[in-house]
């Protein structure tokens, strides 16, 4: 098995695609692999939704680790890093979602690189919710706006 099909079990972010009807798609409906630019061949879906072919993905997993290649905005280029600190009630939800978001740190959901303050390739927050005081993690619909958020990255 390939190295993107082996990370299957160690990060839960790659999930392979196969159905049916994929094989009976007209010319117009063939999706094109961004890293070879041919019809995707084995197909394999990030959780970032980008699709790659098999071998293509394995090729980049072996060049720039476990990141997307299409998701990540500047691959191989050095970036600043941030101190930062997040709050969550000390309750039995805020610790399913402090859980949930352990889970998603560990799959690269958390941060990304961005410009900001005119500085490029810095790290910054993804649009995951986080309580930068502990006012902030005390609001009504918090704990469920952090979830609806993981949610729709595949955290749950």
């Amino acid at each position: 098995m390939s190295k993107a099909g082996r990370a299957v079990g160690i990060y839960g972010c790659f999930t392979e695609i196969g159905e049916p009807s994929e094989a009976r798609a007209t010319a117009a409906e063939v999706e094109t692999c961004p890293l070879c630019m041919k019809p995707l061949q084995k197909k394999q879906r990030l959780i970032c939704t980008h699709a790659f072919c098999a071998a293509c993905l394995e090729r980049s997993v072996e060049t720039l680790g476990l990141q997307c290649p299409e998701a990540h905005p500047n691959p191989g280029k050095p970036f600043t890093g941030i101190q930062t600190e997040a709050w969550l009630p000390n309750s039995p939800e805020g610790l399913k979602v402090l859980k949930l978001l352990q889970r998603a740190f560990e799959q690269k959901l958390v941060f990304t690189l961005a410009s900001t303050d005119g500085a490029a390739n810095r790290v910054v927050f993804t649009d995951i919710p986080h309580a930068k005081g502990w006012s902030a993690c005390y609001q009504r619909g918090f704990l469920q706006e952090v979830k609806a958020a993981l949610r729709a990255k595949g955290i749950e």
